[in-house]
């Protein structure tokens, strides 16, 4: 069931059956032009191959929750994955919702210790991220975490909000959630469209997720309280240029072309990732200094860089992943982002907002308000004009009329949902 698959089958040495298969999961798809563009562009590499594979297990779970009978292999026609096929033989949609609630949606990836997955089939790679995959290595060589992948995404198809509420309470039973830690999605593939009523239930629930993303009209359109990042390389640094309002991901080779979009784009990037290709190791902390400086140091994930590791070799309290950066947002993807702040943000009141916002402005510049002791004396001040709002909010300073409602006498102001339509998340 869990074996892995070094070298899957590109399409053309695919059997007949195994073709057809393909053939109606393409039909059935708006993308299908670009899906097999994309296919014919980046044959027999990793990402190819593994969008092959999904492609037949999607194929499957629509077949057999349709009631048709499968006549072609795939990773998830297999006699060791009874469980699931069980529930799908006998029990259709019912049957794969079943089996979705006692499993979890989330996966539990080494570096971003909490995620959930995405399709390969939604993927808009670059030549070399297609080459160089890091979800077609490591554990993500076995078929389980393809299998599940396209079950959950199957799932955030048909039903994203019913679906959503599952991954929270999921989440809700980690200790990351409960440090205010944002969730990993697509550790594995990429989203669509059909992912944001998902993200937007999830962000209701109280959860931030951190997204890498190649599809630019995806990523715009989610809500900005999330961390989202456009994902370029030097195959494809036209995307950058091509939507300049939209934060960066870096994968960072050490080529001078790298070295100078770095520093071109540098207020853009959000996190930059050194890579190994082929013999080329970037994890020289030094080197790597050489190349980017200090501030450019900053946005390095310590991962990548190889000064941190996800399994200490020697002690397990200096385990590092994506969620440790979360928590004090000293360097990598968090740095000055970290999610208790912006969640914190987003459930503030507009003039919660315009205070903090103002006394940050004090406390950076203080000689632009007369000075030291002037900006202490306004800071002051502020502290006395929040005490005030807080006491004419609080119902039990005041006394009134018990059956009129807090709203309507006023004495309340009501919290901003996070799923507004007018202002930012």
């Amino acid at each position: 069931r869990n074996a892995p698959h070094y070298s899957v089958p590109g399409l053309k040495s695919l059997g007949g059956a195994e073709r057809a298969a393909i053939k109606r999961y393409l039909d059935g798809r708006p993308d299908k032009q670009g899906i097999v563009q994309r296919l014919k562009k980046l044959a027999d590499t990793p990402w190819a191959r593994k969008t092959v594979q999904a492609m037949l297990i999607r194929q499957t779970i629509d077949d057999l929750v349709a009631g048709r009978e499968v006549d072609y292999q795939s990773l998830l026609a297999n006699k060791d994955n009874a469980s699931l096929l069980k529930a799908l033989k006998d029990h259709g949609e019912d049957g794969l919702w079943r089996y979705i609630h006692q499993e979890d949606v989330i996966g539990h990836a080494g570096k971003p210790q909490n995620s959930v997955n995405g399709s390969f089939v939604d993927c808009l790679p670059s030549k070399a991220c297609a080459t160089f995959c890091y979800a077609t290595k490591g554990n993500y060589r076995f078929s389980n975490p393809l299998i599940k992948s396209e079950v959950v995404n199957w799932a955030v198809e048909n039903n994203p909000v019913r679906t959503a509420k599952l991954a929270a309470i999921n989440y809700k039973s980690t200790a990351e959630y409960y440090q205010d830690k944002a969730l990993r999605l697509f550790d594995m593939g990429d989203g669509s469209m059909s992912w944001l009523p998902f993200i937007k239930q999830m962000n209701k629930e109280g959860i931030r997720l951190q997204i890498f993303s190649k599809n630019p009209d995806f990523l715009k359109q989610v809500p900005e309280m999330n961390w989202r990042a456009l994902s370029v390389d030097n195959s494809n640094f036209e995307l950058a240029a091509q939507h300049p309002d939209l934060p960066l991901a870096m994968v960072f080779d050490g080529s001078e072309n790298d070295i100078q979009f770095e520093r071109s784009n540098r207020d853009r990037i959000l996190v930059t990732l050194p890579i190994k290709q082929g013999q080329k190791v970037l994890a020289d902390k030094a080197t790597l200094r050489r190349m980017l400086g200090i501030e450019g140091m900053k946005k390095v994930c310590p991962v990548d860089g190889g000064w941190k590791k996800i399994k200490h070799p020697t002690d397990p309290k200096k385990d590092f992943n994506c969620t440790s950066c979360d928590k004090y947002g000293g360097a990598g993807c968090f740095q000055g982002n970290v999610t208790s702040k912006v969640m914190k943000a987003a459930a503030e009141t507009p003039h919660e907002k315009n205070i903090r916002e103002l006394r940050e402005e004090i406390e950076h510049d203080p000689e632009r308000f007369g000075g030291k002791a002037s900006a202490k004396e306004l800071l002051g001040d502020l502290d006395k004009i929040v005490s005030a709002i807080r006491a004419s909010v609080d119902p039990r300073t005041e006394e009134g009329n018990e059956s009129q409602s807090e709203e309507d006498s006023g004495r309340t102001i009501r919290v901003r949902q996070i799923d507004e339509g007018t202002g930012r998340y």
